[in-house]
């Protein structure tokens, strides 16, 4: 899969086979810069899109494989702010946990992305361009924050405390 400056996901079912003259289908779930994509982990069919900029929805989410997209921005007062959104990432342990990485720093969901919450374990308020998730020295999963301007920065992630459901085709609360 491939995002473009003006919205589109692209994506190839043989990407590995394509030629020259392969054609990409595309969706657009909103204008504006795609900033990342993920997939959940665990799938090939669940992935996720970040977009940058201001007005719309900032999270997009599709389990078909990028044919057709939901917006995760929350509502209420459990919504994301209108402000970019850079990178996300799916805990591995648990895919209803999800975090964002925005202008503000980092935020994050423990249901799958139809509620949200300033991520307050150690991160600095900051523009958080990247995310990763990692096993430190001890295989305990930690979650690392790339800024722009104020380094480096991890925490130890919670343990799993429940696995996730389905219920259809909506990850359960």
């Amino acid at each position: 899969m491939a995002g473009s400056s003006e919205g589109d996901v692209y994506r190839a079912e043989n990407a590995i086979f394509s030629g020259p003259g392969a054609v990409w289908p595309s969706t657009r779930p909103r204008p504006g810069f795609v900033t990342s994509l993920a997939f959940e982990p665990g799938s090939q069919d669940v992935v996720y899109a970040t977009y940058a900029g201001f007005g719309g929805r900032h999270v997009w989410r599709s389990q078909d494989f990028g044919r057709t997209w939901e917006a995760l921005d929350g509502s209420g007062s459990t919504a994301l702010p209108d402000i970019p959104v850079h990178s996300l990432v799916v805990d591995p342990e648990n895919t209803r946990r999800i975090y964002l990485g925005t202008d503000l720093g980092v935020f994050t969901s423990a249901d799958g992305g139809w509620t949200w919450s300033v991520e307050n374990t150690g991160f600095a308020n900051a523009v958080t361009e990247w995310l990763a998730i990692g096993d430190g020295p001890d295989e305990r999963p930690r979650l690392f924050a790339f800024t722009h301007g104020r380094g480096a920065w991890r925490v130890d992630l919670a343990p799993v405390r429940y696995a996730p459901r389905e219920t259809s085709g909506r990850v359960a609360p």
